[in-house]
């Protein structure tokens, strides 16, 4: 991986942690819809970019 593929990485990470953000700014103002699960579904997705930063950390 490249230091682009890295940058890429990262750009895919942040745009996820903005989507989680706005999911829990509109829980906030909506408290009658639950976005659990779709809050777990971009935590996993998350989860998998940081796995895949370390892995390239690590060659």
């Amino acid at each position: 991986m490249d230091n682009e593929e890295i940058l890429n990485t990262c750009s895919d990470l942040l745009d996820k942690l903005t989507v989680v953000k706005g999911y829990l700014q509109l829980s906030t103002e909506r408290k009658k819809v639950d976005y659990s699960l779709l809050l777990l579904q971009e935590i996993n997705e998350i989860q998998i970019l940081v796995y895949k930063m370390i892995d390239t950390l690590k060659k």
